[in-house]
C-alpha cells in the first residue's frame, strides 16, 4: 500500500501552514497525512485537529471521532459543503466530540524535541485559539502517484489521476479503469 509522504513543500505550500510551517524544530514531524487505526490508537482520548475539507478528510473525522476525545476540523473556506459528500458532511455535523472550524488558518505549532504540544489557529471572528493539540492530520490535497500507470493503458486526466467509468473510454462500469476490469481505489480519485 502506498502511503502519501507529507512534505516541506507539501506543507509550505499549502494556505494553511505557510506561517506554521516555519517552525524548524516541529517542521514535518508532528503531522500525519492518513487516519488509520495505528494513528488513532497514539492519540485515543486525546484532543485533535485535521485541516481539510475533501472527502478524505470527512472520512477521517468521521473514523477518529470514534477514538478520540475531540477533534477540531479546521476549513479553509465558507463550507464543507463544496468539496465533500453530502451524508459526510450530515454525520459530521452529528458527532458530539467534532467542532467544525470554518474559515480558519493555523497560525503556529509549539512543541519541543519535534513533538507537537499544541496548536495556535485563527477563525474569521479574528480571535487566536491556543489549544493543547498533540496531533494533526493533514488532508489538505493529493498528489496522484500514478506514474507507474505509463503504458498500461489505463487513461489518467492531465492531473494523472485514473479516469473511470465513461470519462475513461464511454463503455466502462462507475469504477471501471479503460482497462476492463481494473478498478479505481479512493486514493486515486480526482481531486474536485
Amino acid at each position: 500500500m502506498h502511503r502519501p509522504r507529507l512534505t516541506e513543500r507539501r506543507s509550505t505550500a499549502s494556505p494553511f501552514g505557510r506561517r506554521a510551517a516555519r517552525s524548524r524544530p516541529l517542521r514535518n514531524r508532528p503531522c500525519s497525512v492518513v487516519a488509520s487505526p495505528l494513528e488513532a490508537k497514539l492519540c485515543a482520548g486525546q484532543e485533535v485537529a485535521l485541516v481539510g475539507a475533501g472527502n478524505s478528510a470527512g472520512q477521517a473525522v468521521v473514523y477518529l471521532a470514534t477514538q478520540v476525545r475531540k477533534v477540531w476540523l479546521l476549513v479553509r473556506g465558507p463550507s464543507l459543503a463544496p468539496k465533500m459528500w453530502r451524508y459526510l458532511v450530515d454525520r459530521i455535523a452529528g458527532l458530539p466530540n467534532v467542532e467544525v472550524l470554518t474559515q480558519t488558518s493555523i497560525t503556529g505549532l509549539e512543541g519541543r524535541s519535534g513533538m507537537l504540544g499544541s496548536i495556535r489557529w485563527q477563525g474569521q471572528s479574528g480571535k487566536e485559539m491556543h489549544r493543547p493539540v498533540r496531533h494533526l492530520f493533514l488532508f489538505i490535497g493529493a498528489d496522484p502517484n500514478t506514474d507507474w500507470l505509463a503504458g498500461s493503458g489505463v487513461a489518467l486526466d492531465p492531473k494523472g489521476f485514473v479516469l473511470t467509468g465513461k470519462e475513461a473510454d464511454g463503455a466502462s462500469r462507475p469504477l471501471e479503469t479503460s482497462v476492463p476490469a481494473c478498478l479505481r481505489s479512493a486514493m486515486s480519485d480526482p481531486v474536485p
